[in-house]
């Protein structure tokens, strides 16, 4: 109870940076335990405001941080399962050319593959650079949030230990590729992905956008926010 009345007491001298702060934090605990720090009437307190220009700029952070779980947390998962698929795929022809040799490698991939080794190659580093440039966004995101991840460890965790994995199997691909030996093979290594700033740019101007839809809904200025935000 005495916790729950200091709360009340504090929320009205903290900037709503500094209440956001505290909702993403709780927020990414209640994520990773299950548990939550504040109680409803202390949420309620931290998330009232009586200025609009104070809503406007709480309502730019918080909706950074919904569009993270709402929508940017579903397009990795949904560019995850899509390389799945694709890495499914490169996995049979690298067993096939372990197992078969070169020659026997590529027959047997013509006819169970609707594209060649090349498409999938292709296909391969486009689905890592999607993965790359969803991860760039979160980062842009954090510092949106001066250093605060919209994400919680645990699932920053797993996506770190994601992108790890898909660099050893891609280190294994290329290093079976060279063991062949064969130069005409050169082209079915997979280079390492670059993302230009552009490509992170394009990203998070979509993610603007969905906050500015969210702003307009709760009442407030996604202009104010942005211009307090970023000062």
């Amino acid at each position: 109870m005495e916790k729950t009345q200091n709360i009340i007491k504090l929320a009205p001298n903290l900037s709503p940076r500094e209440r956001f702060k505290l909702i993403l934090a709780d927020c990414n605990k209640s994520i990773d335990t299950g548990e939550s720090v504040f109680n409803e009437e202390e949420t309620t307190a931290l998330t009232q405001f009586t200025e609009h220009a104070a809503w406007s700029e709480y309502a730019y952070l918080w909706g950074f941080f919904l569009g993270s779980h709402i929508f940017l947390y579903n397009l990795i998962e949904l560019a995850w399962l899509r390389f799945l698929r694709t890495l499914d795929h490169l996995i049979c022809f690298d067993v096939s050319l372990i197992d078969k040799g070169l020659k026997s490698a590529l027959k047997e991939w013509k006819v169970l593959m609707p594209w060649g080794p090349e498409e999938l190659i292709s296909l391969c580093e486009e689905e890592i650079r999607e993965l790359l440039r969803y991860e760039g966004v979160a980062n842009e995101i954090e510092k949106i949030f001066d250093g605060s991840h919209p994400f919680s460890e645990s699932y920053r965790t797993e996506f770190n230990e994601r992108l790890e994995g898909i660099k050893g199997i891609i280190k294994f691909h290329n290093e079976l590729v060279d063991l062949t030996k064969d130069p005409k093979l050169r082209k079915l290594k997979i280079t390492e992905v670059e993302l230009s700033p552009e490509e992170t740019k394009e990203g998070l101007e979509i993610m603007k956008d969905f906050v500015k839809g969210l702003c307009r809904l709760l009442g407030a200025s996604y202009e104010y926010g942005e211009k307090i935000a970023n000062n």
